[in-house]
């Protein structure tokens, strides 16, 4: 149960995140963040914690050499992201594919990708994305603020903002990344 927010504003990249997990009828505001930097990628997360964890301390991130990034993205990143959840028994099979439970907003090279639960990957033709229960809240604001000349944490906040405010399943507090400046 997550709202995960990002943006691209002059080749930098922003990403923003909840604070909340569900389970059943009962919450927990994490003190882990679920937006981080590793190696010069932004990663968001919504689904099980345990996919945070692995992505944030188990991953071994290929070397990017400077080639296509949808090409590195495709054939090394998703790859070394498919075996890390296979070797820690969090790979899935349905229907003879195999798949994850969630989603990440990852932010690399100046864009936004959303990888989805069969270890697809899209780019949006916004600047914007978001992911998780509070998403569509999430793309109204960024849609409407888009054109206000609003600092880029600014209109991600407001976009968590309005998720919160309509989704029991999104809360403060919350975290924001960028790839010039880090975590605040």
């Amino acid at each position: 149960m997550t709202c995960i927010v990002g943006l691209v504003e002059q080749g930098v990249l922003y990403l923003g995140g909840d604070s909340i997990s569900v389970s059943s009828y009962n919450k927990t505001l994490n003190r882990d963040s679920k937006v981080f930097v590793r190696n010069g990628l932004l990663f968001g997360t919504c689904g099980h914690i345990r996919l945070r964890n692995l992505l944030q301390y188990r991953l071994d991130i290929p070397l990017y050499t400077g080639n296509d990034p949808m090409t590195y993205l495709v054939n090394e990143l998703l790859e070394a992201i498919r075996a890390c959840f296979k070797d820690e028994g969090f790979a899935q099979e349905e229907k003879g594919r195999e798949c994850f439970e969630g989603r990440i907003l990852l932010g690399f090279e100046r864009e936004l990708y959303i990888i989805g639960g069969e270890y697809n990957i899209g780019r949006s033709a916004n600047a914007y994305c978001a992911i998780g229960v509070g998403e569509e809240y999430a793309y109204g604001s960024l849609y409407t603020t888009e054109q206000m000349g609003l600092e880029p944490v600014e209109r991600l906040r407001m976009a968590l903002e309005a998720a919160a405010f309509h989704n029991t399943d999104v809360s403060a507090p919350f975290t924001f990344v960028t790839s010039e400046e880090g975590s605040y």
